[in-house]
């Protein structure tokens, strides 16, 4: 539903790098490997910068499907 689509993107919009950075779990996406793409091995930073730019990424396509009044549909493959 659109009305969702705009309270996703808001909340998501609302959101600092610093609140970004106070829930990061490195050890929890490692943990978490095959599941997710980050092996115990990988620097820290590194995979902040990732998950950052990710996260900018899906707030920048809820903020232009609240826009457009869109509904989303998200999909883990």
């Amino acid at each position: 539903m659109a009305s969702e689509v705009r309270e996703i993107a808001t909340a998501l919009s609302s959101l600092t790098s610093e609140d970004l950075r106070r829930r990061y779990d490195s050890a929890g996406l490692k943990a978490s490997w095959p599941l997710t793409p980050y092996r115990e091995d990988e620097d820290d930073e590194h995979i902040f910068g990732a998950l950052e730019r990710d996260f900018g990424r899906l707030t920048t396509c809820y903020r232009i499907a609240a826009a457009r009044e869109n509904a989303m549909l998200i999909a883990v493959i």
